[in-house]
């Protein structure tokens, strides 16, 4: 599986491939020596537990994009995942393309989750509002639409914002337009309460 997944990533123009891990201290070491973008992680390791090398990745390298590619979704584990951060979640019954575009999609600052697990997920959070969402429901965000709702839950207004970001007002407003209708709020009240259920602010 591990060669298959390497000479998939081999055909993507300006992917380098740094390092390959057995286990989930080798992988830990080997993301210290390499400082990779892009972690592409297994949640069955030899030994070790995938979500607990995720737990001490995310510790030790908060910025750093990991993508899952695992047999398992169970709804626990992968919201599990999502909550501590994950970029993207493939399956490995997935073809070769979903490996690729999860790679596109991380590497443009977007998330990239299997067909199956959104529509999974979807549905199991069909029904709840914003105001009872708990962090595992964060996965529909961009890393620009946290960076948003972070600055404007923190009480920036949408000029403000766009300072500290270097972009436009208007993209500004058409990022909080997204915000409210993906996290399905009716107030600005409704936004700063996922925030603080997700850990995007204090």
């Amino acid at each position: 599986m591990r060669r298959g997944i390497r000479t998939t990533l081999e055909r993507i123009a300006g992917v380098h491939i740094c390092g390959e891990a057995d286990t989930g201290l080798e992988t830990i070491r080997r993301v210290r020596l390499d400082h990779p973008d892009l972690v592409i992680l297994d949640l069955k390791l030899a030994g070790d537990d995938g979500i607990a090398v995720l737990r001490q990745l995310r510790a030790e390298f908060p910025g750093i994009n990991v993508l899952i590619v695992s047999l398992y979704m169970h709804e626990n584990l992968v919201k599990q995942a999502i909550d501590l951060g994950v970029r993207g979640y493939v399956l490995k019954a997935d073809s070769g393309d979903a490996l690729v575009r999860a790679v596109a999609h991380i590497r443009s600052g977007l998330t990239f989750f299997s067909e199956e697990l959104n529509v999974n997920i979807k549905n199991a959070s069909a029904t709840r509002s914003v105001g009872t969402a708990g962090p595992a429901f964060c996965w529909p965000l961009t890393v620009r639409e946290v960076e948003v709702l972070r600055l404007l839950s923190q009480g920036n207004q949408n000029k403000q914002v766009a300072a500290a970001l270097g972009i436009s007002k208007r993209t500004v407003d058409v990022h909080r337009s997204h915000l409210m209708r993906k996290l399905n709020a009716s107030s600005f009240s409704d936004l700063i309460k996922y925030a603080l259920r997700n850990n995007i602010i204090d």
